[in-house]
């Protein structure tokens, strides 16, 4: 008796633990606010930020970019401060008409578009 009861416990364990984490978007990684650090384009040159200065707020569920911009620096490859819908799959992130390509590298995400051919690179450390 006492090793069914054993059982039971374990097994309602285990399901409950993995059940918790059923609730998180397969893209849970690209959630939450990241700070931009460096942007760069062909011609455009190269813009380097501290943390805090230029932020993305992902939300994969609702599809909602927020960006704050506390900088007035100025690039190319900027958004401006607001709010946006995107679209994303494995590989890309579309936000207005632009296709980004996104890797995770470390602790860092950097999304790109076509950089051989003078697209833009943006590179975001984690926030808070």
């Amino acid at each position: 008796m006492k090793n069914r009861i054993l059982i039971l416990a374990v097994i309602g364990i285990l399901v409950s633990c993995s059940e918790g984490n059923n609730n998180l978007s397969p893209y849970h990684e690209l959630d939450g606010e990241w700070n931009l650090i460096y942007a760069t384009c062909g011609f455009c040159g190269s813009l380097y930020l501290d943390v805090g200065d230029y932020i993305w707020t992902i939300d994969t569920e609702s599809k909602t970019l927020w960006v704050k911009n506390n900088s007035t620096a100025q690039h190319p490859a900027l958004l401006d401060q607001g709010m946006y819908e995107f679209e994303f799959n494995d590989t890309t992130i579309t936000v207005l008409s632009s296709e980004y390509d996104y890797l995770f590298d470390e602790e860092k995400l950097i999304l790109y578009d076509n950089p051989a051919a003078d697209g833009p690179v943006l590179e975001f450390i984690k926030g808070n």
